[in-house]
């Protein structure tokens, strides 16, 4: 019953930095990109602190701001990640059962272990901006079209593009935005039926979550979700909409499990628990 479990081209999965750290793919951890930071400010992160507002509170103590220095020294950081079996195991059932691929990670982890190219689902003109490059994805290489293989798509940003990288709250609220302006289907004027980018998998599709908190921080992700119940409801596509896979070590009180529960609940999520982390990436 892990996330083998979905093997249907109904499905897209969409996945965040757990896969990184269940298969110790880690050359550099996230706690050592951190104190790189602190050696070059003031700060200390404290472990739980949202890194957002984290990263927001670092451009105090930098005069260029978090658009330079902190954006270039995590494009050098996580460019150190290579990736684990993990990363081929996923990808190849992905690419077997014909199940899209959204991430949360900017890293090329999934690049990197299954030899993936970059190209988009249209031709990247003037209108295309790498502060959203949400038309850009990857796929195996001769898989020149859209419609060829499987696709893998990079939400928060892509260390390709060293600007698309959401770092701070300011970063995940011009998300919001941009995607409101632009490709939200309840929108009058949105360019979602004639622009394809990772909105339309996530919103056409059931979504499987694993590897991903989705705690308060990530307010995008969750403001995007409900957007999405919003569409489907209106759309009269009725009942469970996705799944959740959690490891029950992550809810040590009953409050958070019950947020949490509260959240999936109402976008029409069911949450699916487990035991330890590895069971939720257990091979069938």
């Amino acid at each position: 019953m892990s996330y083998q479990n979905y093997a249907n081209s109904k499905y897209v999965f969409l996945i965040g930095n757990g896969i990184n750290r269940i298969g110790g793919s880690h050359d550099i951890s996230w706690q050592q990109i951190l104190e790189n930071f602190e050696v070059n400010s003031q700060l200390s992160y404290v472990d739980g602190y949202p890194l957002p507002e984290f990263f927001e509170l670092l451009s105090l103590y930098n005069r260029d701001g978090v658009d330079t220095l902190h954006r270039t020294q995590f494009v050098e950081a996580i460019d150190a990640l290579v990736g684990n079996d993990y990363h081929k195991e996923v990808y190849q059932f992905c690419s077997r059962h014909h199940i899209d691929i959204l991430t949360t990670n900017f890293d090329h982890a999934f690049q990197k272990t299954n030899n993936l190219v970059k190209t988009s689902t249209r031709k990247l003109d003037k209108k295309f901006t790498d502060f959203y490059p949400w038309q850009v994805f990857y796929t195996e290489q001769g898989n020149k079209n859209s419609d060829q293989g499987i696709r893998l798509f990079h939400i928060n940003g892509d260390q390709y593009y060293k600007r698309s990288l959401k770092l701070t709250v300011k970063d995940y609220a011009g998300n919001i935005t941009y995607f409101n302006r632009r490709y939200n289907p309840l929108q009058k004027n949105s360019k979602y039926a004639n622009d394809e980018t990772w909105i339309n998998c996530l919103f056409d599709k059931d979504v499987i979550i694993f590897g991903l908190a989705l705690g308060d921080e990530e307010i995008f992700i969750r403001n995007v979700l409900i957007q999405r119940a919003l569409y489907r409801k209106k759309m009269k596509m009725n009942g469970t909409s996705g799944y959740y896979l959690y490891c029950t070590q992550d809810f040590k009180d009953d409050t958070t499990l019950a947020q949490y529960t509260l959240f999936f609940k109402a976008v029409g999520i069911a949450m699916v628990p487990y035991e330890t982390y590895h069971a939720i990436y257990e091979r069938k």
